[in-house]
């Protein structure tokens, strides 16, 4: 029987000191975090993203995209079966792009200064 390979990125925002915070974001990470190492995750599988991460873990535009190309190339690069999870909690929003399609947009730590991430942005960057 073959191992599978689990990979996990949780990102949480709560836009902690702006005009727009919301509550339960980062604990709903912190909650699936605790699921996933309970469950044998293995801890180097485990990527969080929240406010209060820095460097390459702040949740901002750049780093969410480098985090799932790096999910893509870690599992493109595996022999084994790969189940990757991922969990966004924060603002995001669904807007009509036409009669039968909506788009989906994610509002990453950092969209008043870089935008939005749309999912056509995400299918693009990634």
């Amino acid at each position: 029987m073959s191992n599978i390979l689990q990979i996990v990125l949780l990102i949480g925002i709560n836009y902690i000191n702006k005009p727009y915070h919301i509550r339960g974001s980062i604990n709903d990470t912190i909650k699936l975090h605790e699921f996933f190492t309970q469950e044998n995750v293995s801890s180097k599988n485990i990527t969080v993203m929240t406010d209060q991460t820095g460097g390459i873990y702040a949740p901002n535009k750049t780093n969410i995209i480098n985090q799932l190309n790096l999910i893509i190339k870690k599992a493109n690069s595996s022999s084994n079966q790969v189940n990757i999870f991922l969990s966004y909690s924060g603002k995001g929003s669904n807007t009509d792009s036409s009669a039968i399609y909506k788009t989906g947009t994610l509002y990453p730590l950092d969209f008043e200064t870089y935008g939005v991430s749309t999912d056509n942005y995400l299918k693009q960057e990634v």
